[in-house]
């Protein structure tokens, strides 16, 4: 009998476990894209203006240099 309630209660917290815990999440489908802006000498170029175009959609999201030349596109969709 006291076998029978462990069992039990052990198939009880099992099946809890398998209910109460979030599915895992689906593979990524988008990207970063970053980098440094350059002039022909090397020297980071500050407050540049930058585009990203998608040429499937037209969509352009545009960002602008850091004062260390640098830029960040974040959740960019894949693209085939």
């Amino acid at each position: 009998m006291r076998r029978e309630l462990i069992v039990s209660l052990v198939l009880t917290l099992v099946v809890m476990l398998f209910t109460l815990v979030p599915p895992a999440a689906a593979q990524r489908t988008t990207a970063t894209f970053a980098g440094i802006v350059v002039d022909t000498s090397g020297g980071v170029l500050p407050g540049a203006d930058v585009a990203l175009t998608n040429e499937d959609t037209g969509i352009v999201e545009r960002q602008v240099t850091s004062t260390t030349g640098e830029f960040i596109f974040n959740y960019v969709p894949g693209g085939s």
